[in-house]
């Protein structure tokens, strides 16, 4: 069996990491890294809130657990017609901070 880490940040700190224009640093910034039982896709997660730390761990750390399913906060949006309206929104503000626009 082998492991991904994987780090995400619960929907409960997202409004405050919106606000501040950043996300900050683990584990400062209340995400979480979590273990998932074999090989996650990065296309998988909320390309916003999560990312892969780590693939192809053979064994855990002393006294982790692995989760069998990846935390549903850390998914990818499916079908939500407001992601793609949502990410536009946040892009164009980004690039309105940067100059880009």
């Amino acid at each position: 069996m082998t492991y991904t880490l994987i780090e995400y940040m619960p929907a409960c700190h997202r409004a405050s990491h919106i606000a501040a224009h950043n996300s900050g640093c683990y584990p400062h910034n209340g995400a979480e890294r979590v273990y998932v039982e074999g090989v996650v896709r990065s296309d998988s997660l909320d390309p916003r809130w999560a990312e892969v730390i780590e693939d192809g761990i053979d064994s855990l750390p002393e006294g982790e657990v692995a989760y069998a399913d990846i935390p549903e906060e850390a998914l990818a949006p499916c079908e939500d017609p407001d992601y793609a309206a949502d990410r536009a929104y946040d892009q164009g503000k980004d690039d309105a901070l940067t100059g880009d626009a």
